[in-house]
């Protein structure tokens, strides 16, 4: 039986009303900026792989890249995240395969001391608020981690929002998180996943869909996509402002599996030279997607 995943990053929140399949008036988020601290010094990821020639392509030679002891050192994640709906909506967990717990929390200083305090009931995000999670306030802590975190490695996570009110449902939004030292610097890009679609067992139909957004009319357009120097061919539909790029990710999978922390690099290059890194996120791992595999 064929399974085909849809990731859905900007997602449109339905309210069932009763038992009528009706729907409510949407309210669009959208998450962009995903990125978490480093837990260890070096690099790792696509970064730290070098040279695959010599693991005879095996799995247990990827697997092994992929896997590292794990830490006692927590991490956090920060991410934005933008209701653009009409309705308020409630970030009440996250989850992700790289850790035991994630915890919503916020940075509180008190007489010039720092404490986080949890946010049990979750964050509240209004009608029309961008809301950032960022160093020294919002974060997601992530703690009992199952590996350490180097800069270059990537990772996936889950969010869930709630719809305050007595017909509320929750839905989840997956996103890919790239670890770094620093946020990001985008050169005043808004870039997110729309949707990923991805059949193990099809990996030659592969996509992904991706809005780009340009604040501003000076501000550099998409040029490229390209994943560990191979580029991504892409057809692209320009907006007022915007433009919705369709990848085609047969490239990746010619070199590449998914591995088991859900999510893979790609970079958007823009047509001043500058780029920044994004990880499209998967719901599943993959087997070995390399070319002359044999299973």
């Amino acid at each position: 039986m064929s399974r085909t995943v849809w990731v859905v990053l900007s997602l449109i929140l339905l309210v069932m009303v009763g038992s009528v399949a009706a729907q409510s008036q949407a309210d669009a988020v959208v998450v962009y900026n995903v990125w978490a601290r480093p837990t260890a010094a070096g690099e790792g990821g696509m970064h730290g792989m070098g040279d695959m020639s010599g693991m005879g392509g095996s799995m247990e030679g990827m697997e092994g890249m992929q896997h590292g002891a794990s830490s006692t050192v927590p991490s956090a994640a920060y991410f934005v995240i933008e209701n653009r709906g009409e309705n308020p909506v409630v970030l009440s967990s996250v989850t992700t395969p790289v850790a035991e717990r994630a915890e919503i929390h916020r940075t509180v200083v008190e007489n010039n001391v720092a404490r986080m305090e949890p946010m049990a009931d979750g964050v509240e995000i209004a009608p029309g608020e961008t809301f950032n999670f960022e160093p020294g306030g919002y974060h997601v802590m992530l703690l009992d981690l199952v590996q350490d975190l180097k800069a270059g490695d990537y990772f996936a996570l889950t969010l869930t929002f709630d719809m305050p009110g007595d017909e509320s449902m929750a839905q989840e939004v997956m996103v890919g998180a790239m670890v770094q030292d620093l946020p990001f610097e985008t050169a005043g890009v808004i870039a997110w996943v729309e949707s990923v679609t991805y059949d193990e067992m099809m990996p030659e139909d592969a996509s992904a869909v991706l809005v780009v957004e340009y604040p501003e009319a000076d501000t550099p357009r998409l040029a490229n996509v390209v994943h560990m120097g191979v580029d991504l061919p892409f057809e692209i539909e320009d907006g007022d402002g915007s433009s919705r790029v369709t990848l085609d990710l047969v490239p990746m999978f010619d070199m590449m599996y998914v591995p088991e922390t859900l999510a893979l690099p790609i970079t958007l290059v823009l047509d001043d030279g500058t780029s920044f890194d994004v990880a499209l996120p998967f719901t599943q791992a993959s087997e070995m997607m390399m070319e002359g595999h044999d299973g």
